[in-house]
């Protein structure tokens, strides 16, 4: 993540990550997204809670988009689930 993205987490009370539907590298993206925001709220900013996961970009035609719905849905499902 870039100096930006930190620091407005650093800011921020909530965050809202988009995620694109089409790609491979999405769940891998949202997996290192998740660990960076747990580390901010644990270390400088405990007011900082996960909102939203907005999938971006859905061609439900396309294979990849439905394999990486159903993996977010998988594993994050808790996650999105979850109200501040």
């Amino acid at each position: 993540m870039g100096f930006f993205v930190v620091s407005a987490l650093h800011a921020s009370d909530f965050v809202i990550v988009p995620v694109l539907a089409g790609s491979a590298f999405s769940v891998e993206g949202l997996s290192k997204a998740i660990d960076l925001i747990n580390d901010i709220r644990t270390n400088s900013n405990p007011d900082l809670k996960f909102l939203r996961l907005l999938i971006n970009q859905v061609d439900k035609r396309t294979a990849i988009a439905k394999v990486s719905i159903d993996q977010i849905n998988k594993h994050f499902a808790p996650i999105r689930s979850s109200r501040p």
